[in-house]
């Protein structure tokens, strides 16, 4: 089973910096609308550019591995950016905010281990 973390990598060119309790919130925002693609335990780092509190142009990919499924797992990233940026719109986020998505390998799922 994989597990995905979005520790958050902020730029500075922000304003200030959010409050740890805004960065959970982000984080639990974008988390909620991300959709991993099956087989994922791969990383990307997407940047996008926020002014008061709203989404400005579209979110892009700053890094990511080779092969369909890491840019499939980066286009998740910045889909799900976009897919909450209602939600991202309540909250103090100005500048650039790097979102560093990782799946990270958490052993076989329930039911899937050889007897």
């Amino acid at each position: 089973m994989a597990s995905f973390a979005l520790p958050l990598l902020i730029s500075v060119s922000m304003a200030a910096e959010p409050s740890d309790h805004d960065k959970a919130r982000l984080q639990k925002a974008v988390l909620g609308c991300f959709m991993v693609p099956a087989g994922a335990t791969t990383s990307a780092i997407i940047e996008a550019h926020f002014e008061d509190g709203k989404l400005k142009g579209v979110p892009k990919i700053v890094s990511k591995g080779d092969g369909p499924l890491n840019e499939a797992f980066a286009q998740a990233g910045v889909r799900a950016i976009l897919k909450c940026e209602a939600k991202i719109a309540v909250l103090p986020i100005e500048g650039d905010v790097r979102f560093n998505f990782t799946a990270e390998t958490a052993g076989p799922r329930e039911g899937s281990e050889k007897d």
